[in-house]
């Protein structure tokens, strides 16, 4: 895995799938004092504590994204095959007749 780096408070939110205050309580158990704002900024330990410990959240949220995607993407595959299906079943329109040549 890549080395952890410093993050903004929200954006490990994100990454993890947990809420700010889940974070924050997390933090201070383990003896980091840090403010509950989401621009508050996490070392790089305190990352690495983090992805340890919710490592089981962001691989839901990885899960989650795919399930999603495979579900639209089927989605779409059925709006695709309507379509098909709803054109060829339209009726053809009869040619115009040609017009008559004048003398």
């Amino acid at each position: 895995m890549a080395e952890a780096s410093t993050k903004r408070l929200n954006q490990a939110a994100k990454d993890l799938n947990v809420g700010i205050s889940t974070i924050v309580d997390y933090l201070t158990e383990k003896g980091h004092s840090i403010e509950n704002k989401p621009t508050t900024k996490l070392t790089a330990e305190q990352v690495t504590q983090l992805n340890k410990a919710f490592a089981s959240s962001m691989q839901d949220k990885k899960e989650a994204e795919k399930v999603s995607q495979a579900k639209r993407q089927s989605e779409q595959d059925a709006a695709a095959a309507h379509a098909r299906a709803t054109e060829a079943a339209r009726p053809t329109p009869p040619p115009a007749p040609a017009p008559e040549a004048k003398p």
